[in-house]
């Protein structure tokens, strides 16, 4: 189960999921506690945030991430790497692209037992325009129990002050949590306030249901930041760390080796896809800004301990 929650204003966006991927058999077992459930996706009129609920692989190979950020893309991906420069097809509208996903998604299903898991899409961002409004919509499966159906919903267009719309994957919420983060909410004066009441939701969500991750990945997308894409990996307690000048930072050991055989907390970033290029999901040693073209995203990481910046793509783990 991944837990999904996301928040619409005026004039920002904010979506959270956890991390943890689990096991059907043993049930509940962790398989993966950093899988990526969130894609960055450009489009011909906007940014948004797209993440999804439901088996981690959509075949036997195919992290399900993958599947969702090809389908975005509109065509095969380039070979991984931290950053790729690939040449897109046509750039859509995000009516179209979430259209492309549903009937993708649908001609997937149709060919799996009704007894498959069900799949929710959540997207969040914001069109351009004279004058640029935020937007979110919903994929959701009509008939979770199958055949499934999926269906697209679009959350209201003009938002009032001091109003949002919150959005969550089915089932995520008991009604106390949900009105309990309601409230918390309508008390936020900052997209950082948005963001630590989501995890926070989160992380209580996971104290009672051990199929949800405390550590988390949040996009925020919103005109009072710089640049106006932030996304930022927020890990509960202990850290991920890795080793400078050794295993997947082989080649980062500080200027003239000083800092090789240090251990560092890394971070993650989720599939970016922007009108020429892509970077793939990575761990990083400390933060920074990401440019691809015209679209920048801050890519926020623990602090490392060290005055260094490394990237690397991420080894995705395989199927159970």
């Amino acid at each position: 189960m991944t837990l999904i929650l996301g928040t619409v204003f005026r004039r920002a966006t904010v979506q959270v999921t956890d991390r943890l991927v689990t096991l059907t058999n043993p049930p509940g077992a962790p398989h993966d506690p950093i899988a990526n459930k969130s894609v960055i996706c450009c489009t011909s009129d906007g940014l948004f945030a797209v993440s999804y609920s439901g088996p981690a692989y959509i075949d036997k190979v195919t992290t399900t991430d993958t599947w969702l950020a090809t389908t975005l893309w509109g065509e095969a991906l380039p070979k991984q790497s931290f950053l790729a420069g690939a040449a897109r097809g046509r750039m859509i509208d995000i009516g179209a692209t979430l259209i492309r996903l549903r009937d993708a998604l649908q001609k997937t299903y149709d060919r799996l037992p009704r007894s498959h898991p069900s799949f929710y899409v959540s997207a969040v961002g914001v069109q351009k325009g004279r004058v640029p409004r935020v937007a979110a919509y919903e994929i959701k499966d009509r008939s979770p129990s199958g055949p499934h159906v999926f269906e697209i919903s679009k959350a209201p267009r003009d938002i009032p002050k001091d109003k949002f719309v919150l959005l969550q994957s089915p089932g995520g919420l008991l009604p106390e949590e949900e009105e309990n983060l309601r409230r918390e909410i309508r008390n936020c004066r900052s997209v950082d306030n948005v963001e630590e009441a989501l995890v926070r939701t989160i992380r209580l969500v996971s104290d009672r249901n051990s199929l949800v991750g405390a550590d988390c990945m949040s996009i925020a997308i919103a005109a009072m930041l710089d640049p106006n894409c932030r996304a930022r990996f927020i890990p509960r307690a202990a850290p991920h760390q890795r080793v400078l000048g050794e295993g997947s930072f082989a080649a980062h050991g500080g200027i003239q080796g000083q800092w090789q055989g240090t251990p560092v907390q890394i971070g993650f970033s989720p599939y970016i896809l922007g009108r020429s290029g892509i970077h793939f999901p990575s761990e990083m040693v400390g933060s920074g800004t990401l440019t691809l073209g015209d679209l920048s995203v801050s890519l926020d990481a623990p602090d490392p301990g060290v005055p260094r910046f490394a990237v690397r793509s991420q080894d995705r783990k395989g199927p159970p």
